[in-house]
């Protein structure tokens, strides 16, 4: 066979490999396949790899010929002992796979040739796939071509399912909500997934939603939880569904790492892990027992067309791919945890999520500064303060009030030179608005005269100066307009800089005078001295992120499906 039949022969076994495999198929290893599928004729000098190497070819076809040693078992078994280091210890056991598998269907297509091959070599006993000759081909022949047609049309038509595998596939076929479970549950550690539905019934409304729904995770092995407008929804068949599908089949879109941290909730509320969720994208599990004889609490604002990620029964509160979006709907925030430990999975598209550092005791932050009075100490012993809030504002210097009095001076010298530019092109209009009148009516002139210019020679002559002296006027009122018009721009976009760099001067001093926390804590203690013009402040903050115990880890790994 030729080179091209034996490539495309090599692409579909391949691709029958990988789809078995459920291993998406990779181009290097496809190359690899190609590669040793034109290995075996190295014993002819004439084709693409005995040119390469025609020395070894010549000597190898003059002392066994064609079709013999390298078509054989014995060939096979030698090609996979030489590569075998790429198996052990280099451990390409991808490349590795793919060029014996090359190889040997190089050996297995050459038996429809009309001679067949050597397999049982040194005996000289050709292997055939076809008795009967009229089913064998000739190198090169109208049959050939006809095989690498259909050669090329299997391969191209199998990619896509080489591309998820056999299992995929059948799950596509099938499209049902169990199988779309067993995908997703291979597909989560890795990659985020949507659901693709068609013909599916709305339990609540009746209405028949269809389309493409990020999936949050499988509850069961009969149910997928999807997103549907900010919701989270049950994709399934059984009673307990949001959304029965006709058919529902997912597929991977992005990369993501999940890391999943235990938080200790003793002694806690679920407020306290705010700073650690909110903003991320981070779903929350757990069974968590609540402080006795608590009060009722509102009722949960989280509908009856959405699955309760949030559930409480008596004293326990449980969780299930929860988000901070659905604590604070089911208002439980504030409910006082007796015990019990809170699973936190982030899913994070970038290389590596970031997890805020945690340690296990609090620790106490001592700030230092001086306030202009006491009013402007804005928190008092016992208040609880985020990261970044206003805590104080310190004693004015004298720079801020020079500040404001430069910064008002020069909004009033710009307003007083924009009037002044404004009035300028006002009366340039004006002038020019005249000039223009003057020249329409000199021209009138000339062209009356200049129609009876035989009767009246002089008046036409006056009349034409006239009218070179107006348009010389009037062009020079549009330039004077035009220059006046510029020099404004220019004054007003250079006045807008000034002012803009002494209020980003003035914002710059009063952020320096705003004392903010530089941790979440509680204000444990004040203490104050009055001074000169100022008050000496100690501020002393106990963090709250820094009680929580937690325990994380994360999983990641390299394959795609």
């Amino acid at each position: 066979m030729t080179a091209s039949t034996h490539l495309a022969f090599s692409a579909l076994g391949y691709f029958v490999a990988t789809t078995l495999a459920n291993a998406p198929p990779r181009m290097e290893l496809l190359a690899a396949a190609g590669f040793a599928s034109l290995l075996p004729d190295v014993d002819v000098p004439t084709s693409g790899i005995g040119r390469t190497i025609m020395p070894v070819s010549q000597r190898l076809n003059r002392l066994l010929g064609h079709r013999t040693f390298t078509h054989s078992l014995l060939g096979i078994l030698s090609f996979a002992a030489l590569a075998f280091p790429l198996y052990y210890p280099v451990g390409y056991r991808g490349a590795y796979g793919a060029l014996l598998l090359g190889y040997a269907s190089h050996v297995l297509l050459d038996q429809q040739n009309v001679m067949g091959v050597e397999l049982l070599w040194p005996a000289r006993i050709r292997a055939v796939l076809f008795l009967n000759e009229r089913y064998r081909m000739v190198v090169g022949g109208n049959g050939e071509y006809m095989l690498l047609c259909v050669l090329v049309v299997v391969t191209v038509s199998l990619y896509p399912m080489a591309a998820v595998g056999l299992k995929r596939s059948l799950h596509y076929v099938l499209g049902d909500v169990q199988s779309a479970v067993s995908d997703f549950r291979e597909l989560e550690e890795n990659w985020d997934v949507e659901a693709v539905v068609t013909g599916a019934v709305d339990a609540i409304s009746g209405q028949k939603p269809s389309g493409v729904f990020p999936v949050i995770g499988a509850p069961s092995n009969l149910a997928l939880l999807v997103e549907d407008r900010g919701r989270s929804r049950l994709l399934a068949e059984g009673a307990e569904a949001h959304m029965r599908p006709h058919r529902v089949w997912v597929r991977p879109t992005r990369r993501h790492v999940i890391t999943v941290q235990r938080v200790a909730m003793g002694g806690r509320t679920l407020g306290d892990v705010r700073s650690l969720v909110e903003g991320r994208r981070a779903y929350l599990f757990g069974e968590l027992a609540l402080a006795p004889h608590l009060p009722e609490t509102p009722a949960s604002t989280l509908g009856r067309d959405q699955f309760a990620t949030v559930r409480r029964h008596e004293r326990r509160l449980t969780l299930a791919y929860a988000t901070w979006a659905e604590l604070v709907q089911a208002r439980a925030l504030d409910l006082p945890i007796a015990a019990g430990d809170l699973i936190v999975k982030y899913v994070d598209v970038s290389a590596r999520p970031i997890v805020e550092p945690v340690r296990i005791a609090g620790e106490v932050v001592t700030l230092s500064f001086t306030a202009r009075s006491l009013d402007a100490i804005l928190v008092r012993v016992g208040d609880r303060v985020e990261k970044g809030a206003l805590l104080a504002y310190r004693a004015e210097d004298t720079d801020v009030g020079s500040l404001v009095a430069d910064l008002a001076v020069r909004r009033e010298q710009a307003l007083i030179q924009a009037k002044g530019r404004w009035f300028a092109l006002q009366d340039a209009d004006g002038d020019l608005a005249k000039a223009r009148h003057d020249l329409a009516r000199v021209r009138g002139e000339a062209e009356r005269y200049g129609a009876n210019s035989e009767f009246f020679p002089r008046q036409a002559r006056v009349a034409r100066e006239k009218l070179v002296a107006e348009e010389r006027r009037a062009e020079e009122l549009e330039l004077k307009r035009e220059r006046l018009r510029r020099e404004g721009d220019v004054a007003a976009r250079q006045a807008e800089k000034e002012i803009r760099h002494l209020e980003e001067r003035l914002a710059k001093k009063r952020n320096e005078l705003e004392v903010r926390a530089q941790v979440a804590g509680e204000v444990l203690s004040l203490q104050h001295a009055i001074e000169d013009r100022h008050v000496r402040v100690h501020l002393t903050l106990r963090t709250f992120t820094q009680e929580v115990t937690m325990e994380s880890w994360q999983w990641e790994t390299d394959n795609p499906q």
